[in-house]
């Protein structure tokens, strides 16, 4: 069943127009129905984790992530698994609705990562981790927890970049792998210079989302006032007929995995 079939008849969840922006441009913004008592939950229950560096028990990965918060990394993997309100973001039918609408596919969320500053990441498309058979079956999802202005060190993407080809060990000199992951980074930021591509902020308000494509190029920011929080999360999602693989595990055969869907 479409999820969209859930929502009232007479609800604006996204149109024709939207399909359209999106799949032209490899991104869509749009309001979501997350209440502020959800938001405040989530910031409060994960303040001691920036403080402390210490997340919560039970996490997935925990003594990595505490090396990850120790090293400056502002940000923290999974925590739908311990916090139940991490969940229901990632599951919120609203933003289901609009991605099953947009991919015409059930999406299936695997992953959330929080954040609490700007994580000024270079440039990368999500598909060097997440990739998908076939091709483009898999986006993000990032949600504003407070508004989300220039100095915090917004998320930063490259509309029509999702029209790239998918990258292969035939167009370089190199293995698609761990170890020659700066070289593909310069690959995109060559792709950014000969192409175009112009540089947009998300610029959000707090409980807004955007939703990008698997293949669009983005990054975070600068982050310009260090003292500011870019609390936030972003959820990613796979769909239905796709088969999930590593690009940067597959330099010899794709490495295809089972990941931890979100229930």
């Amino acid at each position: 069943m479409f999820l969209s079939r859930l929502f009232k008849s007479d609800e604006n969840i996204a149109t024709k127009e939207h399909k359209k922006f999106f799949h032209q441009n490899g991104f869509l913004i749009f309001e979501t129905d997350i209440t502020d008592k959800i938001i405040k939950s989530i910031v409060d229950n994960l303040s001691c984790t920036w403080s402390t560096c210490s997340p919560p028990e039970g996490l997935i990965n925990r003594d990595q992530q505490i090396k990850w918060l120790e090293d400056g990394h502002s940000r923290l993997q999974d925590a739908w698994a311990v916090i139940n309100e991490v969940r229901e973001v990632a599951l919120n039918i609203k933003i289901r609705s609009i991605l099953q609408y947009l991919f015409d596919s059930t999406p299936k969320p695997f992953q959330t990562i929080n954040f609490h500053k700007g994580t000024e990441q270079d440039v990368h498309s999500d598909t060097i981790h997440f990739n998908s058979e076939p091709f483009g079956l898999m986006c993000g999802v990032w949600v504003a927890f407070e508004d989300i202005g220039d100095f915090q060190g917004p998320l930063l993407y490259y509309p029509r970049s999702h029209r790239l080809p998918e990258i292969t060990n035939d167009m370089f000199d190199f293995t698609i792998e761990a170890r020659n992951y700066p070289r593909i980074v310069e690959y995109w930021k060559s792709c950014i210079n000969e192409f175009g591509f112009e540089a947009k902020k998300a610029l959000l308000k707090k409980g807004q989302a955007i939703v990008w494509h698997a293949n669009l190029l983005h990054g975070g920011s600068f982050q310009i006032d260090k003292s500011k929080t870019r609390n936030s999360q972003v959820t990613h999602y796979f769909f239905d007929g796709a088969k999930p693989w590593r690009q940067l595990q597959s330099s010899v055969e794709r490495e295809y995995f089972e990941p931890h869907w979100i229930y």
